[in-house]
């Protein structure tokens, strides 16, 4: 489970997307996939540890993981589609900071056709992970 904390400085920095240019599917939300390019952003948890700093009686904790982007284009659309939604949503989250929320690495992934369950059609599509830590009092 990723935290709350987390998600909402993803949604933060997801304001500053032009959903006009690609519309962005969020976790357990009804959506019809466009004709376009679309997202979709998944959390498949984090990692929630007692950091090696902060008092006894307020211990820091270490937040680390990374969230998924996977960007679909109808299939038989160009590559170039896709790769310009999936490079421009990581240049939103680059070297960011959110409420203490620090995002810094595109991970390697995927390509390829994509089923996706619940939402009729094929789709070509590519899929990168963005790494996040968050270190807080709690």
């Amino acid at each position: 489970m990723t935290s709350a904390i987390v998600k909402a400085a993803v949604e933060t920095i997801l304001a500053g997307w032009d959903e006009t240019a690609a519309p962005i599917k969020r976790p357990n939300e009804t959506f019809t996939p466009p004709a376009g390019p679309w997202a979709m952003i998944a959390y498949p948890g984090s990692g929630i540890r007692r950091a090696d700093i902060g008092a006894p009686d307020a211990p820091m904790w270490d937040e680390a993981g990374a969230f998924m982007v996977h960007v679909m284009v109808p299939l038989g659309a160009t590559e170039a589609a896709a790769d310009a939604v999936g490079d421009g949503l990581w240049e939103l989250f680059r070297g960011e900071e959110q409420n203490g929320v620090r995002f810094d690495e595109r991970l390697p992934g995927t390509s390829g056709e994509r089923e996706i369950p619940g939402l009729e059609g094929v789709f070509w599509g590519i899929s990168y992970g963005i790494t996040f830590r968050l270190l807080a009092v709690g």
